[in-house]
């Protein structure tokens, strides 16, 4: 492949069958202005060493994947004015491998609608099944689309206010993970009150099962292999660490963190503040705010009777991203020294024009 300093490619995915072809997002920046960068689906052909343009015509793409045996390739689009979860699309098209390069045909439009539902993180749980999640309801709720039959329809019997996944901002990101390829169970990280909890959720009849787990914010769910997962994750009592997560006959899940997880300073649990998720009113339509407080923490003191403590509301740095409860030491710095800390995270929904409320935290 001729080397191009303005081709940027992202988000590789590998034929299962033909691994000298591989999918990816192209950038492309031979108009180096903005609104002239160009995004596309390729096809990266390792053998012949060139790229080939394969879907086209949004503004931007994510989350190509093939299904196991490779006959199928799904992914998500959208387009200006919309951000991915205001209007992000997911598409499944049949594929034709080839030595030279592979063939779409049948394209077929899972979900989403351009400014009113955003579908997002299409993820293979079976060659026939697809599962994404789709804001249809006003939060990202599971959904699955049937190859066979060409029809989507919601996993859960019943929407619930819980976000199965967040806003697409890193392109690596995923919140679940097949925990066999039959199409039976997933698992998902979802979020509800400001942090993140464990769902093993049955495909067939919509069954959620929330699992026992310590970790506050999870992110970027790999499948291993049958009922084990690894993911990254948050504490609120310690640093990120890289975690393997294995599920038994019986879905008792055990933790083994391979990377990560320890203090570089001493720091006694006595002295961590640990978030309490809050819900106020916003005052500017009576819908929901939702925020983190940090109370003062230090056993070594105690503040004076009657008097509030010094307080910082850090807005974050937005502004279409959330705070999580997992550990901070900036945090934990203003904490232990007496002062009260308030996060208030700024998030999409709350933010577009239609002002569907996020319960991120």
């Amino acid at each position: 492949m001729a080397e191009n300093e303005n081709h940027r490619f992202a988000k590789l995915a590998v034929h299962p069958t033909h691994p000298h072809l591989i999918v990816a997002i192209l950038e492309d920046h031979t108009k180096p202005a903005p609104t002239d960068v160009v995004n596309t689906l390729c096809v990266i052909n390792s053998r012949t060493h060139t790229v080939s343009t394969l879907v086209s015509g949004a503004d931007f793409y994510s989350g190509p994947a093939f299904s196991p045996d490779g006959t199928h390739i799904t992914w998500e689009q959208w387009s200006h004015p919309d951000t991915s979860w205001e209007g992000g699309e997911v598409y499944v098209a049949s594929v034709l491998p080839s030595d030279s390069g592979l063939t779409l045909s049948d394209t077929k439009h899972v979900g989403g609608a351009a400014g009113r539902v955003s579908a997002a993180y299409p993820l293979w749980a079976s060659n026939d099944l697809l599962i994404y999640t789709s804001d249809e309801s006003g939060y990202q709720n599971p959904w699955k689309y049937t190859v066979s039959e060409g029809a989507s329809a919601p996993v859960l019997e019943e929407p619930v206010d819980v976000e199965f996944a967040l806003p697409r901002w890193y392109l690596g990101w995923e919140f679940s993970a097949p925990l066999d390829l039959a199409g039976e169970r997933v698992l998902y990280a979802a979020v509800r009150d400001g942090r993140s909890y464990l769902y093993v959720l049955s495909l067939a009849d919509g069954e959620a099962e929330e699992l026992e787990c310590p970790y506050v914010n999870i992110l970027v769910l790999k499948r291993v292999r049958d009922n084990t997962v690894v993911f990254k994750a948050e504490s609120a009592d310690k640093p990120e660490a890289v975690v393997l997560c294995t599920l038994d006959d019986d879905l008792n899940p055990m933790f083994k963190e391979l990377a990560g997880g320890v203090f570089n300073l001493p720091l006694a649990p006595s002295m961590i503040s640990i978030a309490k998720p809050m819900t106020l009113k916003n005052p500017a339509n009576d819908g929901p705010l939702h925020v983190l407080y940090y109370p003062p923490q230090n056993p070594n003191y105690q503040g004076i009777v009657g008097e509030r403590p010094p307080c910082i509301v850090n807005a974050h740095g937005g502004p279409n991203t959330h705070a999580s409860q997992g550990f901070k030491w900036e945090v934990q710095f203003f904490t232990s020294r007496g002062f009260a800390w308030y996060v208030r995270p700024i998030l999409s929904r709350q933010l577009s024009t239609t002002n569907r409320n996020m319960t991120v935290g």
